[in-house]
């Protein structure tokens, strides 16, 4: 009520919080309506009779990177995008770009470019990013991922932290065929050149050919070798692994993995295998566990990775995607002085690593180059040319010693003629899944028929 001596009030509104990040400002009207005046109603006037009242949006909304910084080599790297700080009451469009560094897109990544849209449903999101496998030699290099604002009423009113991250190519050690089986093996040094040292070398094999991995007098492993494709048959995979062990009770088992990780135990298709110290379980169609008695009454324990690769044919330079499996052993190495077979021969060998300063027929792949002496089981000595790198082919930790000539890859250099293994890659090959017979056979045992 205005009066002669009340010329202006006040008018109190409540302004309710609704907590999320919008767009824009936004208002609401306010209007005057004259309700008595004594009589004299037409001498007032109302002006400006409306007004708007505008409620400023200054909820603060957080874009960025969680974490900020990745690594990997080949296959893909997973990007995560999340809101960190605030809540959308209107979608928000972000783009998502890759940008080289050291790292060239094309030749170690695939450039990405791409839009995510957050809401209030859809807070957090991930973006692949493909990276080239490395085929050879190369350090490891480095590219960044960014952000940018896309929805034009959300810039300058969405603050994008942290709005970079980095992405890690990490170099990696190979020769011209990486689907050629890869074994590594842990090797007991003592040198104060390395803490840890595994031995790593492939065995390129026959495609539809058995070799024997493993053999000791009651423990017999074998892998099967296959073409990676039908329109890639320079390269070899391995895509079986099998298993005959004696049990505490004098039974054979046998074991088989394929390609996706499937396990049949004496024909019968199983996920987990419990009986006489046997044990076998599957993890999905990613790994499966063995465990098997060795002839030390321990347990050998081995892995059986699946995996989906990105290879090189050797031929075509075609890279293209091929199922295979890894072979792993991590405990019960030490089977005994009579051990054999493609990675079993390694197993308790005395091994000394020296600098070497000799000449090389091939540039090797680092600056650095070591002669090794590696006394195997039997008392036989053998010298391998190789480099060291600080990985092995598993990604595992160690430094991985690449070694090899013409029986176990590609040899680095000039004057060392001895094969890594003992005889040649023929020499291992047994006649079927569980045959245990071959040049250097340990296999032994003599069981009761029964496989399960």
């Amino acid at each position: 009520v205005f009066n002669n001596t009340v010329t202006q009030l006040p008018i109190s509104v409540t302004i309710k919080d609704d907590g999320v990040f919008k767009y824009t400002d936004v208002y609401f009207g306010a209007s005057l309506t004259l309700l008595s005046a004594g009589g004299f109603e037409q001498l007032i006037s109302l002006n400006p009779r409306q007004t708007n009242i505008t409620i400023k949006d200054d909820h603060v909304l957080v874009i960025g990177f969680d974490p900020v910084v990745y690594s990997g080599n080949g296959g893909s790297v997973a990007i995560t995008v999340k809101v960190l700080q605030g809540s959308l009451a209107v979608p928000v469009s972000i783009r998502v770009f890759t940008q080289d560094g050291t790292a060239i897109s094309g030749s170690d990544y695939v450039a990405t470019s791409q839009s995510v849209v957050f809401d209030s449903s859809s807070t957090n999101h991930t973006v692949t990013i493909q990276l080239v496998n490395k085929l050879v030699s190369d350090a490891s290099k480095m590219f960044s991922v960014g952000l940018s604002v896309e929805t034009p009423e959300a810039k300058g009113r969405v603050t994008l932290s942290p709005s970079v991250a980095n992405v890690t190519v990490q170099g990696l050690v190979n020769d011209s065929v990486i689907a050629d089986p890869l074994f590594t093996v842990p090797l007991n040094v003592h040198s104060t050149l390395f803490q840890e040292l595994s031995l790593c070398y492939e065995i390129h094999g026959t495609a539809g050919r058995y070799y024997n991995l493993v053999s000791d007098s009651c423990t017999s492993v074998n892998a099967h070798y296959q073409y990676a494709s039908p329109n890639h048959v320079s390269v070899n995979i391995i895509d079986a692994i099998t298993v005959r062990a004696v049990d505490r009770a004098g039974q054979c088992v046998d074991i088989e993995v394929n390609v996706d990780c499937g396990v049949s135990v004496g024909g019968s298709r199983v996920q987990i295998y419990s009986l006489n110290e046997v044990y076998v379980r599957t993890y999905g169609n990613l790994s499966v566990r063995i465990s098997v008695p060795n002839c030390n009454h321990q347990q050998l324990v081995m892995w059986i990775l699946c995996q989906v690769r990105p290879i090189e044919d050797p031929n075509t330079t075609e890279i293209f995607n091929a199922k295979m499996q890894k072979f792993v052993v991590t405990r019960g190495l030490s089977l005994g002085e009579n051990s054999h077979g493609i990675i079993a021969q390694f197993w308790g060998a005395e091994v000394s690593v020296t600098k070497y300063t000799g000449s090389y027929s091939v540039q090797p792949y680092t600056d650095s180059a070591y002669y090794v002496l590696t006394m195997q089981n039997g008392g036989v000595s053998k010298s391998v040319l190789s480099s060291v790198y600080r990985f092995t082919w598993e990604r595992l930790g160690g430094s991985c010693l690449y070694a090899g000539d013409r029986e176990g890859g590609w040899m680095v250099g000039g004057d060392l003629s001895n094969n890594l293994i003992d005889g040649q890659e023929k020499d291992y090959i047994v006649s079927s899944a569980f045959g245990t017979d071959f040049k250097y056979s340990r296999f032994t045992q003599s069981c009761t028929d029964r496989t399960h």
